[in-house]
């Protein structure tokens, strides 16, 4: 599997967690206006309406991605477990199946990990293995 190939997985799980946290949002926020017991005028309640219907329209595309990203997660998952290296594995799933950035994948795995450091041993470990 090549880093373009795990880069096109790994922007589409980027932007599914975007556009669930904007759903996530959106949600809230109609919530609010909805529920806060004040009385409702005419306009408040037409941006309401055109609110909960971009709240539809942000559901639709977060499981258009879902269906996105599901289609290349088995080959990535499939490419991860042939990694014989438990902290390289790790550092593929974080980044490229849970969508961390580099620094977070650092973080989450803590010791002397770096940001430059779990990325170095991701592309080290892609010149090697597409060396054999």
């Amino acid at each position: 599997m090549t880093l373009d190939e795990l880069n096109l997985h790994f922007h589409a799980v980027e932007q599914l967690n975007s556009a669930r946290e904007r759903l996530q949002s959106m949600s809230l926020f109609l919530k609010a206006q909805s529920l806060d017991g004040m009385p409702q005028g005419s306009g408040r309640k037409r941006k309401v309406e055109q609110l909960s219907i971009l709240i539809d329209q942000q559901a639709e595309e977060v499981r258009r991605m879902e269906k996105l990203a599901k289609a290349s997660e088995p080959f990535v998952r499939q490419f991860i477990d042939t990694i014989q290296d438990n902290l390289t594995a790790q550092i593929f799933s974080l980044r490229f199946l849970a969508g961390f950035e580099w620094a977070e994948v650092a973080d989450i795995l803590g010791g002397k990990n770096t940001e430059n450091s779990v990325k170095s041993q991701c592309y080290r470990y892609l010149r090697v293995d597409t060396d054999n």
